[in-house]
């Protein structure tokens, strides 16, 4: 029975941790900044998130010619 302290520490530990955006929500577009500034090290989201992002979200030059790159190195359609 002493792994039943351990196995609910680690279930509340991951509790607190993010998850992974959810780029279907409405507010999704709060994530770009996150997103492109987290690019190459993690992975650019999805190519519909991508263009929500250019359309939505409140970028600086530099974040959207980056943002633009990240699209096409993953291939997406051009916005």
């Amino acid at each position: 029975m002493r792994f039943k302290p351990i196995v609910f520490a680690l279930a509340l530990f991951a509790s607190a941790c993010p998850s992974r955006t959810d780029w279907d929500r409405k507010d999704a577009f709060r994530h770009c900044k996150f997103a492109i500034d987290a690019f190459p090290s993690s992975p650019a989201p999805p190519c519909s998130a991508m263009h929500m992002c250019a359309n939505e979200a409140v970028l600086s030059p530099a974040e959207h010619q980056k943002l633009f790159a990240m699209a096409l190195d993953a291939g997406c359609a051009p916005f």
